[in-house]
């Protein structure tokens, strides 16, 4: 092995980024971040000498986040929150370099998602509500730039939802109802064009349970009833 061939670090680093997926998925957690964590050094190291190279930068925000995902299966929130929010922080900065790339959107959503999770599992409402209303703000941005994408669609209608749930979380009754309704109506429209999709049709019943939620906890009986066996 020779550090300063560059190009041999990278495929050394996409092989142990392998490895560390198997490893992840048999639940060899320690074995799993410690493979990760050097794949990280790799990337690092080269990056820094590459600082334009934005594939590579893309593989670094991966990195970040397969050690999130490992510590959040190790229990170890703090550090994945860390991890987590590195692999933000890089994907921002590609989406600032290029707003118009769907990829940067992407990731961005994701990343900003995982971030958010932990912060409303911690009960850090308020930076869990700026997260996903930053998913929100990026999966809107990914919808304009491909309109007719049905999967872009319903992941804008999960970010409403996740801005819903948190804003309920708060008791901003009223303000999480059109959250939930905005996700309702794209939800209804896109299942409309594809009945068979099972997974669809179970979320779109929980959006009108949600919505049920509201309207109960608004006092309207009769509109929490419609909603509630709309979801049956």
């Amino acid at each position: 092995r020779n550090p300063e061939n560059l190009s041999q670090e990278l495929e050394l680093a996409r092989s142990m980024a392998k490895l560390g997926d198997v490893l992840l998925a048999e639940g060899k957690l320690s074995e799993t971040h410690a493979t990760f964590f050097d794949v990280l050094a790799i990337r690092e190291r080269v990056l820094a000498q590459d600082d334009r190279n934005k594939e590579l930068a893309r593989e670094l925000a991966w990195t970040f986040t397969r050690l999130g995902d490992t510590r959040q299966a190790q229990g170890r929130l703090s550090e994945a929150l860390t991890a987590f929010q590195a692999a933000a922080e890089v994907n921002a900065r590609l989406t600032q370099s290029d707003p118009q790339s769907a990829r940067w959107q992407r990731d961005l959503s994701i990343s900003l998602n995982k971030v958010g999770d932990l912060q409303r599992q911690a009960g850090d409402l308020t930076a869990a509500l700026e997260m996903y209303r930053g998913v929100l703000e990026s999966r809107r941005r990914l919808s304009s730039i491909d309109p007719t994408n049905a999967i872009a669609r319903w992941d804008l209608s999960s970010a409403f939802n996740k801005v819903g749930n948190v804003l309920m979380d708060q008791g901003l009754t009223q303000e999480a109802g059109e959250a939930f309704s905005a996700a309702l109506t794209m939800r209804n429209s896109l299942v409309s064009k594809d009945e068979r999709n099972g997974e669809w049709q179970r979320e779109l019943s929980w959006s009108h349970i949600w919505v049920g939620d509201v309207s109960m906890a608004l006092g309207d009986h009769n509109a929490a009833e419609r909603a509630y066996k709309q979801s049956l």
